[in-house]
């Protein structure tokens, strides 16, 4: 396990733990970022941040994703990567409930109309699993590295901009949907990586 993800570890599980506090000692950083994001006094921006920014993170769009990313591996004969890849959407689905429901923190009282919990950000974590198994899975023999790295980046900056614009999620929501993301992805990699390595007779 490199530095990147043992930190990634380590920095989620702070951040889980807080956010599981009632008292929660990051508390005033994310009421700080709320009000820099949020509070632009603009129902247009909180709308277009909430629907459009973030839409990368949509359950529609990771069916898409899903759909679209299967085919092409299939279409490859990439049978093991497919599987490999399935798993990392359903895994990312089943982790991001199970904590919301565990650590159970209330979302911004701007984003109380939504019906699920806060940590971590869904949207954010859905974005960074499913574009970077894309990019880095199912992609890679295409996409240059470092450019779907940035590519990468730039939609999860994105999707996580845009939950803090429409209120919906505390800034600590979206780090640890990234991060929990980013581990996911680097499993996914991992196993995708190890099935290509010969065994030793």
């Amino acid at each position: 396990m490199n530095l990147a993800n043992k930190t990634a570890i380590i920095i989620a599980i702070f951040l889980g733990f807080f956010a599981s506090l009632k008292d929660n000692p990051l508390q005033p950083l994310d009421n700080f970022v709320r009000d820099v994001f949020y509070y632009h006094d603009s129902t247009q921006v909180a709308w277009f941040g909430k629907w459009i920014l973030s839409s990368p993170g949509h359950l529609e769009t990771a069916i898409i994703g899903l759909v679209i990313g299967s085919a092409i591996l299939i279409k490859n004969k990439r049978h093991t990567t497919t599987l490999i890849y399935i798993s990392s959407i359903i895994s990312m689905g089943a982790i991001s409930y199970f904590l919301k429901e565990f650590i159970g923190r209330a979302r911004p009282e701007t984003g109380s109309d939504m019906t699920s919990l806060a940590w971590p950000s869904g949207h954010t974590m859905l974005a960074t699993v499913m574009w970077g198994s894309l990019l880095l899975i199912v992609f890679k023999e295409q996409v240059n590295k470092k450019l779907a790295m940035k590519i990468w980046l730039i939609i999860i900056t994105i999707t996580a901009c845009g939950r803090m614009l429409g209120g919906v999620h505390w800034f600590t929501d979206v780090v640890g949907g990234f991060l929990i993301g980013f581990l996911i992805v680097q499993a996914a990699i991992y196993f995708d990586d190890k099935k290509s390595i010969p065994v030793q007779q």
